[in-house]
């Protein structure tokens, strides 16, 4: 149970990084007017809105929505990826067996 929260914890933490981020770097994909894929950076959130010509993940031209993707899609991996890592280690720990060669 505590893994878990740690767990939970740690994907807020990632969803909310890579949302901040998401003002500063292109890491949101989009679907530009000419039909394309590229990356997209949120607009500043200080200054009035200009008009979107972009799809946020191909869905929405409104930016809130995109930043709101961009928390949950990243919080989803995180939590995947740590329940895939966690559970690989476990496996390993298991196959390995000590041998005892001290002398009693």
């Amino acid at each position: 149970m505590l893994e878990l929260k740690k767990t939970l914890n740690r994907s807020i933490l990632v969803g909310t990084l890579s949302s901040s981020l998401s003002f500063i770097f292109r890491i949101i994909p989009c679907k530009s007017p000419n039909s394309q894929f590229t990356l997209c950076k949120m607009p500043n959130p200080l200054e009035p809105l200009p008009p979107m010509n972009y799809l946020f993940f191909y869905i929405s031209n409104n930016p809130l929505t995109g930043l709101v993707l961009t928390f949950f899609i990243f919080s989803i991996l995180y939590i995947i990826i740590s329940f895939f890592i966690k559970k690989r280690s476990k496996k390993a720990k298991k196959g390995h067996k000590i041998i005892d060669l001290t002398k009693k």
